[in-house]
Parts: structure tokens; sequence; C-alpha cells
């Protein structure tokens, strides 16, 4: 009879170490989070853990069932409860003002890029037709692509002397 009160008792601890926690590790293993998570909730929201040393910074140990009464007990609070602080909105708000200008900028740019590529194309066309035409008197090359447009003039030389005045 003795030896059934024993065995009752070795399954009584057994039970009750079962649903001790005894490190922060182990904790936050239960709970799915970090330690510094688990940690931050005992300091900021009341997280229920036992110092056994009654010492801020010793070792913890937590039941399992006290653990999950928290969690059906904290308070739950949306993002709406926690508005963006004041200079965040600002950034947030400067930062989207920001991006529109660049769009536009961008676009800008963008269509005068379009205009100065017809532009060049037009003069090479027109370098081009000039050389053809009248190889006397002006002549232009161009060198590279129509994007690296370069003309170089060499005028043939002028008529003989002018009269002096």
């Amino acid at each position: 009879m003795n030896s059934d009160v024993m065995n009752s008792d070795v399954m009584n601890s057994d039970v009750i170490h079962s649903g001790v926690l005894n490190s922060w590790k182990e904790i936050a293993a239960y709970m799915g989070r970090g330690v510094r998570t688990v940690q931050r909730w005992e300091r900021e929201l009341g997280l229920p853990v036992r110092r056994p040393r009654g010492k801020e910074r010793s070792a913890v140990i937590a039941l399992k069932s006290d653990l999950d009464s928290w969690l059906e007990h904290v308070p739950q609070r949306s993002l709406e409860d926690h508005p963006e602080p004041a200079h965040l909105r600002a950034d947030h708000l400067q930062l989207r003002q920001n991006t529109q200008l660049l769009k536009l900028r961008a676009a800008a740019l963008y269509e005068k890029s379009q205009k100065l590529h017809a532009e060049i194309s037009r003069m090479v066309e027109l370098t081009t037709a000039l050389n053809q035409k009248k190889p006397g008197l002006v002549k232009f090359r161009v060198y590279g692509t129509a994007a690296a447009l370069k003309s170089d003039i060499t005028q043939v030389p002028q008529a003989s002397g002018r009269a002096a005045s």
C-alpha cells in the first residue's frame, strides 16, 4: 500500500512538472515566439512568470496553465487602436508626395528624350541629304550613332582676297 501512495505521488509530481517551463527558452518555444519577445511581454504586458529566487534577474519558471490563461485574457489590440505616430504620418505623406513628383519628372524627362531622339534622327537625315546634294560647298561628317551626333564643318577656302577699302 505504501508503494501505491508513493507511485501516485510520483505521478502527481510528473503531472505538475509537465506543466512547468523552466527557462526563457522553454517559455518562448511554448508560446511560439522568440526569447526577447516573451521577455518584453513580461515587462510591458505582464506575462506571468515566476522567479524562485525573487530577484529581478534570476532564473524564471512559468506554468503552462498560467500562460494559456494570460493568452486568453490579454487585451487584443487592433491597428486602429495604435494610430501611426504623427512624425511617421508626416514622413509617409512626404514620401508619397516625393514619389508622385518623381513619377511626373520621369515622365517629362522621357518625353523630352523622345523628342530629342527624333530631332537627332532628323538632323542625321538632313546632314546626309546635304552631303549628297552639295558636296563642294560644305562637308558635314556624322560620327557614331544618332545619339552621339557630332558635326565637323569644313569650309572650302574662300575666293581670293577682298578688295581693300
